[in-house]
C-alpha cells in the first residue's frame, strides 16, 4: 500500500504540471472502486437476460420408507390390507420450463439493468469530473502558496540586506538604535511567515499525493482559453439524473406489469422406481414423463398491484422535478462561476497596476533611506508592502486559473478535457 508521510522530503513526487497531476488523479481509488461496481452491474445485466431463457433442472431422488405402504379394502364381509408399494423409492427428472408471458416484467427487468449500467458508468464520469474540481483547487492553491513563499523570500533577502546597511549606519552614529531593531524584527516577522507558508505547503500537498498518489514539484498555470459556448446538459451527473428517470418509467411498467397473468410451461423426462433402474415399483409406471401449462393470475390483494403503479408514477414525476431543479442550478452555478470570472479579471489588473505601485515605492524609499530621509520602520514596511503586493497577484493569477478550470468543469467533463489536456 502507498504511504504518506507529513515531511516535504518524504513524499511521491512527479515533475511535470498540471496535465500529469491530472494522470495521477486518473488512478484514484474511488474511481477503481466504480470501475469494480460497474463491472458488477454488467454481470446483473447477464443475470436479468438469463430469466428470460428456458431453465433446464435435474433431479435424483432417493429414499426408504419405514413401513410398505398399503391400502385397507372394506368389503361388506370383511376388511383387506393389500400393499400399494415399496419401501424404496427412487426417481429421477430431467425438466426444462419457460416463462412464456409475464406481463413483461423480465423484458423491463432487462431493461432496468442496462439503465442501470449506463448510469454508472456516467456517475464514473462524473466522480472523475469532481475529482479534477478537487485537483483543480489544491493545484491553484499550491501555486498560490508557492509565490507566496517565494515573494516573502524576497523580502527576507531585501531585509537582511537593508539589516546589513543599517547597522552600519548605526555603527556610524547616523540612525538610532530603534531603526535597526524595527528592521531585525521585521526580519523575524517574515521569517516566521516563511515557515508558516512552509508548513502550509507541505499540507496541500500530502492532499494532493493522497488525491493522485504524487504531488507535483513543478507548478505552471497553463494558458485557458474559454469556449464561446458552454451547457450543463451533458454532465456525467445530469446525464445520469436522465438515466435514472428512464429507470423510474421501467418501475412503472414493472409495477403495472403485476396487473396481467402469468403462464409457464414445463415439460421433464422423470423416471421412477424401487431400485436405480427406475423401472418402476409394480405398482406406478417407470415413466412419467410430462409436458404441461400454468396459468397464474391475482384477483384481489387488496389493491396493491393498482397502488404500486400510482405509487411508482408519482416517484417518477418526483424524479422529473427534482431532475430539472437540479439541471436549472447547474445552469445558475455556471453563470454565476462566469460572472465571477470577469470580477477576477478585472481584480487581476488592480493587483498588476499594485505591484507596480509598491515597486517603485520601495525603490523610491530605499533610496530615501540611504540618503537617511526616512526611518527604518518606512523601509520595512515598504519592503513588506511589496511582498505582498507580489502576493496579491499570483494569488488573483491561481483564482483566475482555478475559475476557469471551475466554469469548463460546471459545463462537462469533455470541455475540460478538450481544453486542458
Amino acid at each position: 500500500m502507498r504511504g504518506i508521510v507529513v515531511v516535504s522530503l518524504a513524499l511521491s513526487l512527479f515533475g511535470g504540471g498540471f496535465e500529469e497531476f491530472l494522470a495521477g488523479v486518473d488512478g484514484n481509488l474511488l474511481l477503481r472502486s466504480k470501475d469494480f461496481e460497474i463491472q458488477a452491474k454488467k454481470w446483473q445485466v447477464r443475470v436479468e437476460e438469463g430469466k428470460d431463457l428456458p431453465q433446464v433442472d435435474g433431479k435424483v431422488h432417493g429414499m426408504r420408507l419405514a413401513t410398505t405402504p398399503t391400502i385397507t379394502l372394506h368389503l361388506p364381509q370383511a376388511s383387506m390390507t393389500l400393499p400399494m408399494g415399496s419401501k424404496s423409492r427412487f426417481e429421477a427428472e430431467l425438466a426444462i420450463s419457460y416463462p412464456l408471458f409475464t406481463g413483461h416484467a423480465i423484458a423491463h427487468s432487462i431493461q432496468r439493468a442496462k439503465l442501470e449500467l449506463i448510469k454508472a458508468r456516467l456517475e464514473r464520469r462524473d466522480l472523475r469530473r469532481r475529482l479534477y474540481m478537487q485537483a483543480t483547487l489544491l493545484y491553484g492553491r499550491l501555486y498560490q502558496l508557492l509565490h507566496a513563499k517565494k515573494a516573502l523570500l524576497k523580502a527576507k533577502e531585501a531585509l537582511d540586506a537593508s539589516y546589513k546597511r543599517a547597522k552600519g549606519f548605526y555603527e556610524q552614529g547616523l540612525i538610532p538604535l530603534s531603526d535597526l531593531y524595527t528592521i531585525d524584527a521585521k526580519r523575524y516577522e517574515v521569517q516566521a511567515q516563511i515557515e508558516e507558508l512552509g508548513a502550509r505547503v507541505i499540507e496541500v500537498r500530502n492532499f494532493m499525493a493522497y488525491l493522485a498518489g504524487a504531488a507535483p514539484t513543478k507548478i505552471t498555470l497553463p494558458t485557458i482559453d474559454l469556449p464561446a459556448k458552454l451547457d450543463v446538459l451533458e454532465r456525467g451527473d445530469i446525464l445520469a439524473l436522465r438515466e435514472a428517470l428512464r429507470i423510474g418509467a421501467v418501475e412503472v411498467e414493472l409495477a403495472r406489469s403485476k396487473l396481467f397473468p402469468r403462464i409457464g410451461v414445463r415439460g421433464a423426462l422423470r423416471r421412477f422406481g424401487d431400485s436405480l433402474r427406475l423401472d418402476g415399483d409394480g405398482y406406478r409406471n417407470g415413466d412419467e414423463s410430462y409436458v404441461g401449462a400454468a396459468i397464474t393470475y391475482n384477483f384481489y390483494h387488496g389493491g396493491s398491484n393498482k397502488a404500486g403503479v400510482e405509487g411508482a408514477k408519482y416517484k417518477l414525476l418526483a424524479m422529473k422535478s427534482a431532475y430539472e431543479d437540479y439541471v436549472r442550478k447547474a445552469k445558475s452555478d455556471l453563470a454565476s462561476a462566469k460572472a465571477l470570472l470577469h470580477a477576477l479579471e478585472a481584480k487581476r489588473k488592480a493587483a498588476a497596476k499594485g505591484l507596480e505601485a509598491a515597486q517603485s515605492y520601495y525603490e523610491l524609499t530605499l533610496g530615501r533611506y540611504e540618503n537617511q530621509l526616512v526611518s527604518g520602520d518606512e523601509l520595512a514596511r515598504s519592503i513588506a508592502s511589496l511582498a505582498r503586493a507580489r502576493a496579491d497577484l499570483a494569488g488573483v493569477e491561481g483564482e483566475l486559473f482555478v475559475q476557469k478550470c471551475k466554469i469548463l468543469l460546471l459545463s462537462s467533463l469533455k470541455h475540460f478535457e478538450e481544453v486542458v489536456r
